[in-house]
């Protein structure tokens, strides 16, 4: 039924909501991401530990290509 002045919409329930707010969160996480990988393509550190200045290796940046450090300087499971 379409919502109108008589029938309100129905409210979203509280989990639905949730769930709706960190799959938001995680694509604002995601966009993020990207943002600073395309910065680091623009000023040429793409593809570099942004601790040590080492380079990623292919395989991790074909895996994730938004990764900023090397394996020696990631934190475990990330």
């Amino acid at each position: 039924m379409p919502v109108t002045k008589e029938r309100p919409a129905e409210p979203v329930p509280v989990p639905e909501i949730e769930e709706q707010r960190m799959l938001l969160q995680a694509a604002e996480r995601l966009l993020d991401g990207v943002d600073r990988a395309l910065a680091r393509l623009d000023d040429g550190t793409y593809g570099t530990c942004e601790v040590c200045g080492g380079a990623l290796d292919d395989g991790d940046l074909e895996e994730d290509p938004l990764l900023t450090r090397c394996a020696a300087h990631r934190s475990p499971g990330a």
